[in-house]
């Protein structure tokens, strides 16, 4: 399946009202388990200093990916940047063969 980094910009989640933001982050929190169950949410880091995160996701094509993204609950209010990524020659060949002689 192919990868994707997917950068997350929650800036203006920030302004709702406190309840409406908690009452949505709990929603989020358990969709992220049900994609990360899934194998579409493969990992998710935070970004020091800024309101968002970046993930490594992985789905069959560019429409399962968007349609992943989309069910998130904070959709409406994030702006993403989507950079599809493949493996780098170096590490196949490491993960083809980890102890070269």
């Amino acid at each position: 399946m192919p990868d994707y980094f997917v950068r997350i910009d929650s800036s203006a989640l920030h302004a709702l009202p406190a309840e409406q933001k908690r009452e949505l982050l709990e929603r989020e929190w358990v969709r992220g388990r049900e994609l990360h169950a899934k194998g579409i949410l493969r990992r998710l880091w935070q970004l020091p200093a800024q309101k968002g995160n970046i993930g490594l996701w992985s789905a069959a094509d560019a429409e399962e990916l968007n349609d992943a993204v989309q069910s998130l609950p904070i959709w409406p209010y994030i702006t993403t940047h989507v950079e599809p990524v493949a493996l780098h020659p170096l590490f196949a060949a490491i993960d083809a063969d980890p102890a070269p002689e």
